[in-house]
């Protein structure tokens, strides 16, 4: 049961991904949406893949992003449909692996396959 609310909570969710700006970011507009300038650069958090070579990090919270990231870091908000293209993903990696999941591309379209047959 936990994991069918999971998944499908893990395909309609919004993230935080920490980013690292080199420069400064543009104020939000009224909608609470930024635009980088054109040139602007940022690192986003990688460890090891599995299936991947990387493996992005994403938070559910900013509780579990500042205890890992501190405020040095931005968030980026992102769902994780589009983000598996590239990289393997891991929610809320504090070094508790209970609190935490990894997910690879290939267990997200499990994932997606196993909800859309329960619509």
């Amino acid at each position: 049961m936990y994991f069918h609310f999971f998944g499908q909570e893990l395909l309609k969710s919004t993230f935080i991904i920490p980013m690292r700006t080199h420069g400064e970011i543009p104020e939000a507009n009224e909608n609470g949406v930024t635009s980088f300038k054109e040139g602007m650069t940022f690192d986003l958090a990688m460890v090891d893949g599995r299936e991947k070579e990387q493996a992005l990090m994403f938070f559910t919270d900013w509780l579990r992003f500042r205890q890992k990231f501190g405020e040095e870091w931005q968030g980026l908000m992102q769902p994780i449909d589009g983000n598996l293209a590239l990289h393997d993903v891991i929610i809320n990696g504090t070094g508790n692996p209970e609190a935490g999941a990894y997910i690879t591309e290939s267990i997200f379209n499990k994932i997606k396959d196993a909800h859309k047959k329960n619509a």
